[in-house]
């Protein structure tokens, strides 16, 4: 199977790694070659000159309003540091942070629909871009179960109307979503404005274990190309440890414990320096 250059586009547009999943399996390497993340405002034409509802309304670094900022285009990463700021927890909400990626973590795009999702037990929805969306297996028994022990924040790279159209199929329990155009090069829990001792953040891509390295659990990628995706039990597996975390209040520990056991099991995924500071042999 192949798509066109401009459903490729449209990808990459969305989700840079829905997108490079894709094309490793159905696009042909000609389209993939040379191709820039984010596209610009010249190839998409998608600027805007309207302050972006999601914008926070004051540059957490400068303190300058933002309501008049414009991006180059709509798919960039922030042109500065600070846009990922989230305003205090209320007095007396002493829970922890859980923040979560959602591409490839929470749920995934397939674009070969001939797997019956239904059959296996699963649940399947197509978003109004035209993408399925596959959730993982007890996604919304594990949002429902942490939204009542965690604050749930929402950090992905992908773009706000893409995310969003996702969102509004699962439970909602979002207290704060974070999108592509909040994220100035990576993404950072040191930049949301939580106690590190308290925010743990679930990620498929290791690569951002380096900046989070205290913080981020590593989860096993999720893709629903084949109809074993339905024996996925990650997420079960997670709310365990998750559920422990609350109990003894130990995040750094646990966190480190959790991603050597996931290291030794998946060492292709990590960088070498990454297995020698998790203690990896």
């Amino acid at each position: 199977m192949k798509c066109s250059s401009a459903t490729l586009k449209r990808l990459l547009m969305n989700n840079t790694s829905v997108a490079f999943n894709l094309s490793k399996r159905m696009l042909p390497k000609s389209l993939i070659v040379g191709t820039s993340f984010p596209f610009k405002c010249g190839a998409m034409s998608c600027s805007w000159n309207q302050p972006h509802p999601s914008l926070s309304p004051r540059s957490s670094i400068s303190g300058q309003p933002l309501q008049f900022r414009c991006y180059v285009d709509a798919y960039s990463y922030a042109r500065e540091q600070g846009l990922c700021a989230l305003p205090p927890l209320e007095n007396g909400d002493e829970r922890m942070t859980l923040v979560l990626d959602l591409d490839e973590t929470l749920t995934t795009v397939e674009a070969d629909n001939s797997i019956d999702y239904q059959s296996l037990g699963m649940e399947s929805f197509t978003i109004p871009s035209g993408y399925l969306v596959v959730k993982r297996p007890g996604l919304d028994k594990f949002l429902v179960d942490m939204s009542k022990l965690f604050e749930i924040v929402l950090l992905t790279a992908s773009v706000d109307h893409y995310a969003d159209s996702i969102l509004e199929c699962l439970p909602d329990v979002f207290s704060h979503r974070l999108y592509r155009h909040h994220l100035f090069e990576t993404k950072k829990v040191s930049e949301l404005n939580r106690d590190l001792k308290k925010v743990i953040f679930l990620d498929n891509n290791t690569g951002y274990l380096r900046d989070n390295f205290d913080n981020m659990m590593c989860v096993k990628g999720f893709s629903a190309m084949y109809k074993e995706c339905a024996k996925d039990t990650e997420l079960e597996k997670m709310a365990d440890v998750l559920k422990r975390i609350v109990e003894s209040g130990k995040v750094h520990e646990e966190v480190k414990t959790w991603n050597k056991l996931f290291a030794e099991t998946n060492r292709p995924l990590f960088e070498k320096e990454m297995l020698e500071q998790l203690g990896v042999q």
